[in-house]
């Protein structure tokens, strides 16, 4: 098989775990497990295997000038995305917190508009205007999505994790360029 199908079958893959995300965890959360402790278990699991994986292959020596800004991503990417997702998603619904990170996209344009200096472009928000439109018509046709009082606070929390994981991914950007994946 080649690695163009071996890629589209990985996104593919990533898509239905991350889909699965929400509901799993919530039904994790907090009867059987914590938020926090969700998040730690996740993460150490996470390194684990890449430590494992590290035996395997070749790897690239991250340079000594990277190592702060890599821990800048770590802290965007892996500590408060985790922490304010796992927490906002444990004090809201599932499908509150698949609805609210569908703002990443808006908010890694802006970002990226103020940090990279990235055109805004008509393509761009057309894009960005249909995801919009399509997470309105779920809204409205599952009459699912309630912005009650006691998710509130787990709103929040899901959408400030919106926020850090999309500057994660405008800020990892220019590492990603000097790395392979």
């Amino acid at each position: 098989m080649n690695k163009t199908i071996w890629a589209h079958l990985a996104i593919l893959g990533a898509n239905v775990i991350y889909g699965l995300n929400f509901g799993i965890a919530k039904s994790l959360m907090p009867r059987y497990i914590g938020a926090q402790a969700l998040s730690v278990y996740r993460v150490v699991g996470a390194t684990l295997l890449f430590w494992l994986l590290s035996f395997v292959g070749k790897y690239e020596r991250v340079e000594r000038r990277d190592l702060l800004p890599l821990a800048v991503a770590a802290l965007f990417g892996v500590c408060i995305n985790q922490n304010l997702f796992l927490k906002g998603l444990s004090l809201s619904s599932p499908i509150d917190a698949s609805i609210i990170v569908t703002s990443n996209p808006v908010v890694v344009l802006l970002i990226a508009s103020i940090m990279l200096g990235v055109p805004v472009t008509f393509r761009k928000i057309t894009g960005i205007a249909f995801g919009i439109l399509g997470a309105l018509f779920i809204i409205l046709k599952s009459h699912s999505f309630e912005l009650r009082s006691e998710n509130t606070w787990g709103n929040i929390l899901v959408f400030i994790n919106a926020v850090s994981y999309s500057f994660y991914l405008v800020f990892i950007k220019r590492l990603s360029d000097r790395y392979q994946p």
